[in-house]
């Protein structure tokens, strides 16, 4: 449910996600879903949730994700990108690297370590976070709002392209 990035497939995971931490309290994994699900509920994302809120909702199932697995990178992207919402741009760096590292297969950790650090002024590890994003996930619509917006202004031809590309591959 959470790869359908709009408020009702958030919600419905939410519901989801809860009900199976209730019945699976010590499953990291679930837990650092969860933890995800509120932070993209957030209404800088796709909810509607106050982002200080949803930080809150999502803290105590990050922390016991990584309690019970502290090589767990979901939830590494998960304490990464709630840093990113509230805007601790080194804590979130720092711990989006971990994701990165640990599953650098994932474009989207490496679209919000760009954010990141272009959060924090470094503007050329932010375009090469997100190029490496863009060559991971061609087609995520989450990758490429990012990559279009990064680089619109510095290299306008760059994201032209890459958006009608994108545009070629997924015509809906």
């Amino acid at each position: 449910q959470l790869a359908q990035r709009d408020a009702l497939s958030v919600a419905q995971a939410l519901r989801t996600l809860n009900a199976l931490v209730e019945r699976f309290p010590d499953l990291a994994d679930i837990r650092a879903s969860l933890a995800l699900a509120h932070l993209l509920d957030a209404d800088s994302q796709y909810g509607e949730t106050p982002v200080a809120q949803a930080a809150e909702l999502a803290r105590p199932h990050i922390d016991r994700a990584l309690e019970l697995a502290p090589d767990l990178p979901e939830a590494a992207a998960a304490d990464g990108l709630a840093a990113l919402l509230e805007r601790r741009w080194d804590t979130a760096q720092a711990r989006l690297a971990v994701a990165t590292e640990l599953l650098p297969g994932r474009g989207e950790y490496w679209s919000w370590l760009a954010l990141a650090r272009d959060g924090a002024g470094d503007v050329i590890g932010a375009r090469r976070a997100l190029t490496r994003a863009i060559e991971l996930d061609p087609l995520s619509p989450v990758v490429m709002s990012a990559y279009v917006e990064a680089f619109a202004e510095a290299d306008p031809d760059a994201a032209r392209a890459a958006a009608q590309r994108y545009a070629r591959a997924r015509p809906d």
